[in-house]
């Protein structure tokens, strides 16, 4: 079943937290863009800046804790991020009414620190190599 439909949100309902992570997603997004061809596809040199790369954990440890998050935001293009805040919003509003706002975004920051730490430990203990990220945290928990 795919959420979508005309439910009113009323009252405390409202997903705040979901709005809120759609907007900073799509302002980090403009900002990752304008070096290249804007609002068309973040620039190899904001992806280097933002993105998280695992060796950051051992040589600069400080770098690693911020990438950690700041990538949570990268995007690579505009399908990339439209599809992404797509689902967001319609899985992460329904989760919002459900578990409460703090909750929410508990699980939208566990979720996206989990992705570097799943992967890895898949890989190690049995080869796969795995790549996802915090996008998947709706589908953890819906």
């Amino acid at each position: 079943m795919i959420p979508g439909g005309a439910e009113p949100v009323i009252g405390r309902h409202r997903p705040v937290v979901i709005v809120f992570l759609v907007v900073i997603n799509i302002i980090v997004f403009i900002y990752t863009t304008s070096s290249g061809i804007p609002l068309y596809a973040s620039s190899q040199q904001a992806v280097n800046e933002f993105g998280f790369k695992p060796g950051y954990i051992f040589y600069n440890p400080q770098r690693a804790i911020v990438t950690m998050f700041t990538s949570m935001f990268v995007h690579a293009d505009l399908l990339h991020i439209f599809f992404n805040m797509y689902f967001l919003w319609l899985f992460g509003s329904r989760i919002e009414r459900t578990i409460g706002h703090l909750k929410t975004l508990l699980l939208y920051f566990l979720s996206g620190l989990s992705s570097y730490s799943i992967p890895h430990w898949l890989y190690t203990h049995w080869r796969l190599r795995i790549t996802f990220n915090s996008s998947c945290w709706c589908f953890w928990s819906y």
